[in-house]
């Protein structure tokens, strides 16, 4: 099955409409209104052709967006997930990316002892493990990757880092050539080619340039930034990446 939007389609998901962004830059949402008191369905946020979202809900559709919406706080771990998927549609508005709405609405053709099975229940942890090929789906927490050991970011940590931040660990080639590397979960918030990006360190701006590859993505400070890594950080150490424009990023030591 393909990993895009073709392969939501194959398995019968249909685009029911968009999130929009307004004058005041909240976000809402633009449903057809034959779907906004369907319940028990699955549903998928997608951006052009990238799924970055899935999800199951009980409540009727209406209801579950609304939540996404205003980043209700139902519970400490809904509260999380509500308002990191609100700051994420609102950044990708912001970039002029078109957010549609997908839902997946149809019960399994059987049943156990008169029970009805529910396709949607049954499916949606496969669909997030096979949609989440490069790190591309919000469902995902981040992961700090060095070395011969692999560290999960705790959800409390998570939590409140904004949805345009990433913790990056710094490499020897990054330390060397005076580069930033970012991960992919910041790829959608990058320019989408080369292109001149600032970077600023405590109360200094300096400029820098911005490449973009198969294989990564990455600012390079050239001397600049390989004279503060090599003053004020050390090979391994954690660095805070802040994403303030696709053209200016900001760095500072995570502690």
């Amino acid at each position: 099955m393909e990993k895009t939007i073709k392969g939501l389609k194959t398995i019968g998901f249909i685009k029911v409409g968009n999130w929009k962004l307004n004058q005041d830059s909240k976000i809402y949402f633009d449903i057809e209104a034959e779907y906004l008191n369907i319940e028990n369905l699955l549903y998928a946020f997608v951006e052009d052709k990238t799924v970055r979202y899935i999800g199951i809900t009980e409540k009727s559709l209406k209801s579950r967006m609304i939540n996404y919406k205003n980043g209700y706080e139902e519970s400490k771990t809904s509260g999380i997930t509500n308002k990191k998927v609100n700051k994420s549609i609102k950044n990708l508005l912001i970039c002029k990316k078109e957010v549609c709405i997908y839902i997946l609405k149809k019960d399994a053709d059987c049943d156990f002892f008169g029970l009805t099975i529910s396709l949607a229940t049954g499916i949606e942890k496969s669909l997030i493990k096979a949609f989440d090929f490069n790190n591309n789906l919000w469902n995902s927490r981040g992961t700090i990757t060095g070395g011969s050991k692999s560290k999960q970011i705790d959800i409390k940590v998570s939590s409140y880092l904004e949805i345009n931040q990433s913790v990056l660990k710094l490499g020897k080639e990054a330390y060397n050539k005076g580069v930033i590397i970012f991960k992919n979960d910041l790829d959608y918030l990058l320019p989408l080619e080369s292109d001149d990006m600032d970077i600023i360190y405590k109360n200094k701006v300096f400029p820098g340039y911005f490449t973009r590859s198969f294989s990564n993505k990455k600012t390079n400070g050239y001397l600049e930034l390989k004279k503060i890594f090599r003053d004020d950080f050390k090979i391994n150490d954690l660095i805070l990446v802040t994403l303030l424009s696709t053209n200016e990023v900001k760095i500072e030591k995570y502690v």
